[in-house]
């Protein structure tokens, strides 16, 4: 068993929109660097999420590419689509 965690937000665009940063202390509580200032001392821009932030992307669900109708890639892509929906729905993808 991972002791990776997973939650599902919607995705901020910048540090100052982000649910998860101690606002008064603009801070990261994931990443625990501050979301006002560079480790240089150069201030940072808020209305940015910097390279470093710890939230990824949810993957996309795969569509249908008409050239590889083989049964192994259909299969995969309907589990891998399968396992998207229970991720959004909060089930465990190996229920």
């Amino acid at each position: 068993m991972s002791d990776k965690a997973l939650s599902v937000m919607e995705m901020p665009k910048s540090c100052d929109q982000c649910k998860i940063r101690a606002i008064n202390l603009a801070w990261c509580n994931i990443a625990r660097k501050s979301t006002s200032h560079y480790p240089s001392g150069k201030p940072m821009d808020e209305r940015i999420r910097p390279d470093w932030c710890p939230l990824k992307p949810m993957p996309e669900k795969k569509e249908c590419d008409l050239l590889s109708v083989g049964s192994k890639i259909r299969i995969w892509r309907e589990g891998w689509n399968a396992c998207i929906d229970k991720i959004l729905e909060g089930e465990s993808c190996t229920d």
